[in-house]
């Protein structure tokens, strides 16, 4: 069997999507763990449960509450980063995917053309020894 002449570009291509896809994995990961941290930072922004004792409490509670405020807008501004990123990796992916997918149909038509071969070569050989066997029987050759 003839082997794929573009075997290795095949498993190029491969590499190349593997490669962005778990690059595309890490996008979700991170966008995952994102919307937990933002999740978490929220319930605790709105959490109502503590009682300002004093003064200095409530203006530790207020000071507390504004840095998490501004920590919350940072890690909004992340999750925007990583949305990007995603789409990118996304992206990246879906492009690699279709060249590999391009390459192995080249395969798979490869494949079939080497079968076909392999089959016509095969009835050549078979009509062969058959006009052989026809021409001895005609001849009254054992």
């Amino acid at each position: 069997m003839t082997s794929f002449p573009l075997a290795g570009l095949l498993r190029l291509r491969r590499l190349e999507e593997d490669q962005a896809a778990a690059t595309l994995s890490r996008a979700h990961a991170r966008r995952r763990e994102l919307a937990r941290r933002a999740d978490a930072m929220m319930i605790d922004l709105t959490d109502t449960t503590q009682a300002p004792v004093g003064r200095s409490t409530l203006l530790a509670l207020a000071a507390a509450r504004a840095s998490a405020s501004a920590l919350l807008g940072e890690l909004r501004t992340e999750q925007e980063v990583a949305a990007a990123a995603l789409a990118t990796a996304q992206e990246e992916h879906r492009a690699a995917r279709a060249t590999t997918t391009t390459i192995e149909k080249l395969e798979e038509r490869h494949d079939q053309q080497v079968a076909a071969e392999e089959l016509r070569q095969e009835q050549v050989g078979l009509d062969e020894t058959a006009t052989r066997a026809w021409a001895a029987d005609r001849d009254g050759r054992p």
